[in-house]
């Protein structure tokens, strides 16, 4: 009947890929990244059941589908690779993991080796195809698990140098060498939003093309030839991307490029399996099972040693482009692809087995964890969050805030009716709790003394009630808890259904990945819902989604990573996957950081529209680590330029600076070689610094000061003026320091001055308070050298001698 058919040989193959995908489709399902093993098996009985005719043999069409197949595959693999931002100096500056990861680099190629050595001892081969079997074998496993950088590099130059070279290889790499260039300097150009930037980018697929064909020229696979002008665009699309933020926003993360990508390795992992000649594979069979079980041992040394948290298992199509290109050479036989299909398939069930959710929960350390208690009690959901972020099997330390004498708030009583309330829930929930009454003038206060004196990592509070009220005393809070705890602080609502959602949606704002809490908190994150963290569902705003999926370090899966450019488009990203069974957890930036934006504070209020039932979580990560470029000779710290001109100096991570200086260098109220050549507007400077979202109380207290220098002034340390006061609308004390080598003249002292101290305390806050705060200033300046680190010259600019 199919005779009767135009194109048979072409629809028939068709029509059983696309049924293949559709099974692998379902079953990725139920075992995540099977997809490929599926693919490949239904490929090699589409082979069987004779659907592949003489227009599919070597020689035919198939050749020509699978070389495209390979070259575009490939290209998606090396394309994401090349946008990857490089992974962070601390990770690289880790000796000890850093050589367990080269040991464990290396294992694919004495597999390799030990393959094509065996094999050609069997069929007495020469040392040429040996060597050549060797790197292709290297490339293959390389190539079979989730692979970084420098694997897919190594990869490229193993199957490069597994080649033969064609007869005009010296002017394909003159003119490949200079596509390449061309390709940089595109990216260069292409930053630019005019027409220019435009027309560039749109030849950029052009110049990929003629690379890839040109790299075929001198002799490379189409495999090789597709990962290496992969890695060249995307490098093209990072240098466009570093010096235009929305191009970078708008990077296609789940969009068509990545189904593009996804969809490529579908037709490749079936197409390696409907080439092989089933009538071949009979006499094959102990290949088969050597090399799978080589595939499978390559994988289990390489996870055992590197120790990496998401294992090396064989799972990624890319490593059959590999071997078809070793086929066609004649290197390699059916035996290899069925050995790669063989050991894919064996690492199926391990993804259901729940191997990731054993490392995940294994990798990271927990996070300790003091839960604030109001009026009514810490719900069940709250401790049982607080529970599932710490160490399995230990206490909850909840604290419960009762007012100081004279101030508003809990009395002591209704702080331990509180606490009962508490420990009655956590009993019945078979939750051990530990209670204590803090007595302090302030909430934040009060619970920033307790995690430190318990030290905790955490701090976990309700996400505050939905009456305007209510919500103006949870938002007074945690402002103050933002300003005055440098760990974790999570606002929590409706935690109890987060281990029944059937979905788990991160929201990540760009540069949160930086925080050394990062990880801590996705595995947390992951414990709290009860899955692994691959299951999760991430949506970064203002960065492109590969750069949370690299600092995940493959913990999530990239293929259910997206991006929007700002938080108004959250809600429109949100309406398009919405359900009434998803929970959500915010990973948000702190006022005062560079990435933070206002608007961020209405995504819980946002969520909380959408979706009324579900759980949700704000999640402020700790601060990231200052950056700090060490002088060679005196480790001294290199001053950050502000947009005004003057130098925010960071704190060197080697002093122990008091916590309130620590806290006004990491929001930036330090400010040295200050342009301000009067003092009344350098003092303008450091209330503005105190109060940024208030320019009357800024000005109030600037006036006050300004008096207070000119009648009153008190000198600190020599040079040092100290302006000290008590305002509304702070909730801790708070210090802004100004430094200015050439000084200000005052009449009341006999000398000029160098260093300004602004510090300011709550209206409402006991003298005890206000002391404390002074204390730690005062033995800054006296213990730890802050007044010269203050004064000391900036480092000359390279780009401007005259500095």
């Amino acid at each position: 009947m199919f005779a009767e058919f135009e194109y048979t040989s072409l629809i028939l193959p068709l029509l059983a890929y696309l049924a293949a995908r559709a099974i692998a489709v379902t079953i990725a399902k139920r075992y995540p990244g099977s997809a490929p093993a599926t693919l490949v098996t239904l490929g090699i009985i589409a082979t069987a059941t004779g659907l592949g005719s003489a227009a599919w043999a070597p020689g035919g069409s198939y050749w020509i589908v699978a070389d495209a197949a390979c070259g575009i595959a490939l290209f998606a693999t090396g394309s994401d690779a090349g946008r990857m931002q490089r992974r962070s100096k601390e990770e690289l500056s880790h000796n000890g993991k850093r050589l367990r990861r080269t040991i464990a680099f290396w294992i694919p190629v004495v597999v390799g080796i030990l393959l094509a050595v065996g094999f050609g001892m069997v069929y007495g081969s020469g040392a040429s195809p040996v060597i050549r079997t060797a790197l292709v074998l290297a490339a293959a496993l390389w190539l079979s698990s989730h692979s970084s950088g420098p694997s897919l590099i190594a990869a490229a130059a193993a199957l490069a140098l597994s080649s033969t070279p064609g007869t005009a290889a010296l002017k394909a790499a003159l003119v490949a060498v200079a596509l390449i260039v061309a390709l940089a300097t595109a990216g260069g150009i292409a930053r630019n939003d005019g027409s220019i930037g435009r027309a560039i980018r749109g030849i950029v697929p052009a110049l990929s093309l003629g690379l890839a064909w040109t790299l075929r020229a001198i002799g490379l696979p189409w495999a090789a030839a597709g990962l290496i002008t992969g890695f060249a665009a995307g490098l093209e699309r990072r240098l466009a991307e570093r010096g235009n933020s929305t191009l970078a926003a708008h990077r296609p993360a789940g969009s068509l490029a990545r189904r593009a990508a996804t969809e490529s390795a579908y037709a490749l992992a079936f197409i390696a399996g409907f080439g092989i000649s089933v009538d071949k594979l009979a006499a094959s069979v102990p290949a088969i099972f050597v090399i799978g079980g080589a595939v499978l041992a390559s994988a289990a040394l390489r996870t055992l040693i590197s120790g990496t948290r998401a294992p090396y298992l064989p799972a990624e199509a890319a490593a059959f482009a590999a071997l078809l290109a070793a086929r066609r050479a004649g290197l390699v036989s059916d035996a290899a692809i069925a050995g790669m299909a063989a050991a894919f398939l064996a690492s199926m069930p391990l993804s259901r087995l729940g191997i990731r959710a054993i490392v995940d929960a294994t990798a990271q350390p927990t996070i300790k964890a003091i839960v604030g208690v109001s009026s009514k009690g810490a719900t069940f959901g709250v401790l049982s969050f607080a529970a599932a972020v710490g160490t399995p099997g230990e206490a909850i330390r909840v604290a419960s805030i009762a007012a100081a004498e004279g101030s508003t708030g809990l009395g002591t009583s209704d702080a331990e009716e509180a606490l009962v309330r508490c420990v009655a829930t956590g009993a019945s929930a078979e939750i051990r709790v530990l209670p204590s009454v803090v007595v302090s003038a302030s909430i934040p206060d009060g619970l920033v003394r307790a995690a430190l004196e318990r030290r905790a990592d955490a701090i976990i509070l309700g996400l505050g009630d939905r009456t305007r009220s209510a919500g103006k005393k949870y938002r007074t809070a945690l402002d103050g808890l933002l300003t005055a705890f440098p760990g974790h602080i999570m606002a929590v609502r409706r935690a109890e259904a987060f281990p029944s959602a059937r979905r788990l949606v991160l929201i990540a704002v760009s540069g949160t990945e930086e925080s050394p809490g990062f990880l801590a908190a996705l595995t947390a994150a992951a414990r709290v819902w009860g899955r692994p963290t691959r299951s999760i569902e991430t949506l970064v705003i203002g960065a492109p989604a590969s750069v949370l999926v690299e600092a995940a370090e493959g913990l999530l899966d990239e293929r259910s990573a997206s991006t929007v450019a700002s938080w108004r488009d959250v809600p429109a990203s949100l309406s398009t996957q919405a359900s009434q069974n998803t929970s959500f957890v915010v990973f948000s930036a702190r006022p005062g950081e560079k990435t933070w934006n206002p608007g961020y504070e209405r995504l819980p209020i946002i969520l909380d529209a959408a979706f009324p039932d579900s759980a949700v979580a704000l999640w402020f990560l700790p601060r990231p680590a200052v950056e700090i470029q060490e002088a060679e000779d005196n480790h001294q710290q290199v001053p950050k330029q502000s947009s005004e001109g003057e130098k925010t100096v960071q704190s060197s991570e080697n002093r122990p600076w008091p916590p309130i200086i620590a806290t006004a260098w990491a929001a930036g109220r330090i400010m040295t070689n200050m342009h301000e050549a009067a003092l009344v507007d350098a003092i303008r400077r450091l209330t503005d610094a105190v109060f940024p979202n208030d320019r009357g109380a800024s000005g109030r207290l600037a006036s006050e000061f300004s008096a207070i220098a000119r009648k009153e002034p008190i000198e600190l340390a020599p040079g040092v003026l100290l302006l000290h006061a008590h305002a509304r609308g702070i909730l801790l004390p708070t210090v802004a320091i100004g430094a200015r080598p050439a000084g200000w003249p005052l009449v009341a002292l006999p000398s000029s001055i160098k260093i300004t101290v602004a510090l300011v305390s709550p209206e409402d806050s006991g003298p005890e308070i206000h002391l404390e705060a002074l204390t730690q200033i005062a033995a800054a300046f006296r213990n730890l050298g802050l007044a010269e680190q203050l004064l000391m010259p900036p480092p000359a600019d390279p780009a401007n001698p005259t500095t």
